[in-house]
């Protein structure tokens, strides 16, 4: 069987010495990428240059300030190889990481993309696992019905591998997805086709102050999130009722408490897309009394 290839597509905005530590961690790859490209989101600090003067040599290319969503796409279609490979600038590798990768695309030819687990120093435990207990990897068939009953990316800090083509079009994220642009990328790409997952933990991510986490807050991120699922559920193919009755039930558990910390933070394009997608559904009973319990904290 003839082995994968890889392109490393890195957004990185200044990220100072991080995107050093990223590169590094690349070049002693097991599996070593055929190709690393760095996207710089408008950068105001050193971190172009010091991406290109890397002995792994990446391809660097500049853009306008646009947010990592933007970056992301613009790297996927410049990338020659089959496989997309999408790390933050700042987070290191597992040397074993693209072997990994390599490992589930061969042992499940029919995936169009791959995650592993990745280490959280924080809570000093590996990331969930989605598979069953006692398998050391698994094939998601129906990714999607999973990535629509949560919140949050299945692929934390976009430990992902994807087949180019698909890759492309789950990187076409909207600008404005300045939060919540992991989660819009990943529930596009569970739309597409199986995943396969892996227990290993190829990537430790710890949480920086100033980071999009941090500097964005959980519930706007939550926001952004809830919107790229309703953009999946009203325009991908293969969306089943079973699909829409799932999103549907985390909706209503969300949509209240999502609008009312909009409005308490005059985000009004945030206000008026939640509003817009309630519609008539903001006069549920059950919406209604989450928007009272949360302007009464």
């Amino acid at each position: 069987m003839n082995q994968v290839t890889f392109s490393c597509v890195i957004p990185c905005y200044n990220a100072g010495t991080g995107i050093v530590h990223t590169l590094d961690s690349l070049q002693t790859q097991s599996c070593p990428p055929e190709e690393v490209i760095v996207v710089d989101d408008g950068s105001r600090d050193d971190s172009p240059e010091l991406a290109t003067q890397h002995p792994l040599r990446p391809r660097v290319i500049r853009q306008p300030n646009q947010g990592a969503a933007r970056a992301r796409f613009n790297g996927a279609q410049a990338a020659t190889q089959d496989v997309v490979v999408f790390t933050d600038a700042g987070d290191e590798s597992d040397e074993n990481r693209l072997e990994v990768f390599r490992d589930l695309f061969q042992r499940y030819p029919d995936a169009i993309a791959a995650t592993a687990r990745v280490y959280l120093p924080q809570e000093e435990r590996p990331s969930k696992w989605y598979g069953d207990d006692g398998d050391s990897s698994a094939l998601l068939q129906d990714p999607l019905k999973l990535m629509l009953g949560q919140s949050w990316p299945m692929a934390i800090a976009m430990n992902i591998a994807i087949r180019r083509p698909q890759a492309c079009i789950a990187a076409d994220v909207k600008p404005e997805f300045k939060a919540g642009n992991d989660y819009a990328l990943q529930v596009r790409c569970a739309s597409l086709g199986p995943i396969a997952i892996s227990q290993e933990t190829t990537l430790a991510y710890e949480m920086t102050a100033g980071g999009i986490s941090q500097s964005t807050g959980l519930q706007r991120q939550n926001a952004f999130a809830l919107l790229a699922a309703a953009e999946v559920v009203s325009e991908a193919e293969g969306v089943t009722e079973e699909h829409r009755q799932i999103f549907s039930q985390r909706f209503q558990s969300e949509l209240g408490e999502l609008l009312v910390n909009a409005i308490r933070h005059r985000d009004r394009h945030l206000t008026a897309s939640l509003a817009r997608l309630g519609g008539w559904r903001l006069l549920h009973p059950f919406t209604l009394r989450r928007m009272w319990w949360e302007l009464a904290r």
